[in-house]
């Protein structure tokens, strides 16, 4: 991985015990390092190969694999912040599913983009804010979301948004909030991917979660419904009025 970060970019100021906080000049956003993280600002306006800045560094009190995370992690939040640019960024190769990691960020993103309005997706949030780079690298980092992705060789076809729960007692129930599908797919072949990603959510998480769940809630997700009920999904609930338009709200749920 290559990196460049230009001073002109941003404003530094030094901090309490050797940290350091910077701002964005694009964005005002304020980022603070800490000891070790500052020195990725060491070399600036110029190209650095990650391996040489590492090697660079010095003694640290740590294992090398873990060095590398470390400070991959850090640019990848400095590249979804617009600070850094990054190139020979790890590219997927894989086939079938798997969870995203935190390098899928810019993956995500681009998929996301493209097609979360188009074919058969059904997504929550369709704005750039929300599925640009900052936004899903924060939500992988934070991990306020899981990312199921379905790829050939590499080529996201498919892409489930599922939400942990948050503060409940009780078995976890995990809540679907977006299914996105290359534009390319017919009914048919989306259906499969579906299936696939269903199968795939139900085998990572069973064992941690008793269910997962899909809110079906307007008239659009009519597809995701009927689709649905070939994955094994079952009406559970049935809220009447209960949104703020007085729509209804239907509880579809998959044991697992």
């Amino acid at each position: 991985m290559r990196y460049r970060i230009d001073r002109e970019d941003f404003f530094a100021r030094e901090e309490e015990q050797g940290t350091m906080a910077i701002m964005v000049c694009r964005t005002n956003q304020i980022l603070h390092f800490n000891r070790a993280g500052r020195h990725i600002f060491d070399v600036c306006d110029r190209w650095v190969e990650l391996d040489d800045f590492l090697q660079n560094l010095g003694a640290v009190n740590t294992t090398p694999a873990k060095l590398r995370r470390y400070f991959e992690e850090l640019l990848y939040k400095l590249h979804a912040c617009g600070l850094a640019k990054l190139e020979e960024l790890p590219k997927p190769v894989g086939t079938g599913c798997r969870l995203a990691q935190l390098s899928d960020y810019m993956h995500i993103s681009r998929f996301l983009t493209a097609n979360a309005q188009k074919g058969q997706s059904c997504a929550t949030m369709v704005g750039v804010r929300y599925n640009g780079p900052y936004g899903v690298y924060t939500r992988l980092y934070e991990k306020q979301t899981y990312y199921l992705l379905s790829e050939r060789e590499g080529e996201l076809l498919a892409l489930l948004e599922i939400s942990p729960p948050s503060h409940i007692s009780g078995n976890a129930v995990l809540s679907i909030s977006t299914a996105v599908f290359r534009e390319e797919l017919d009914s048919p072949s989306a259906c499969e991917q579906l299936h696939l990603l269903m199968d795939y959510a139900a085998k990572l998480f069973g064992g941690h979660a008793s269910k997962l769940r899909y809110p079906y809630m307007h008239p659009r997700q009519q597809w995701m419904r009927d689709a649905l009920a070939g994955c094994g999904f079952a009406q559970t609930a049935f809220f009447p009025c209960e949104l703020q338009n007085g729509s209804d709200m239907i509880w579809y749920d998959r044991m697992i």
